[in-house]
């Protein structure tokens, strides 16, 4: 083989390998700063006039849930995320709770207006969002108890988990 046969593959190649490495436009933040969300609009069980919403935010290693109620009985309540993915016969086919850590939500203060909130934060070996595993949050449901923990009560409002 010519030398400069040699010497044009070699510079050909060489070009190939640095333009792989290239710019692609996207800066490493960009790829990463759009953060994984689930929501669950919450309809209210039992003649409940409870509504709200749970959104779910996944950015790094942890996951927020933040819970937003309105025409909430004024009280403590608790809120759960339960093993089936189903609202039906007024939350009962929600099934029991889903603690993967054996850590519940806590309970929450509704005021006397109806307005209730509660933002939880766990980290991604125990929720994650939308990657099909045992932890996707958007398999389950979640149900708002209408007593505190440890005695949650009956079920006075329920939304299913979906990616956004």
């Amino acid at each position: 083989m010519s030398r400069w046969l040699k010497l044009s593959l070699v510079a050909l190649g060489a070009g190939a390998l640095l333009s792989a490495c290239g710019d692609d436009g996207e800066s490493p933040s960009e790829s990463t700063t759009t953060p994984a969300r689930a929501e669950a609009q919450i309809q209210g069980m039992n003649s409940s006039p409870l509504s709200g919403t749970a959104t779910f935010t996944q950015t790094g290693d942890e996951v927020t849930l933040t819970l937003t109620l309105e025409g909430c009985p004024a009280g403590e309540h608790s809120a759960h995320l339960h093993a089936n993915k189903s609202c039906d016969e007024n939350g009962d086919a929600a099934g029991g709770h889903w603690i993967p850590n054996g850590e519940g939500l806590g309970s929450f203060t509704c005021d006397a207006s109806g307005q209730g909130t509660q933002t939880i934060t766990r980290p991604t070996d125990v929720w994650t969002i939308g990657d099909a595993g045992a932890t996707d949050v958007t398999q389950f449901s979640i149900v708002v108890h209408a007593a505190a923990d440890p005695d949650a009560g009956g079920r006075i409002g329920c939304g299913l988990i979906n990616l956004e």
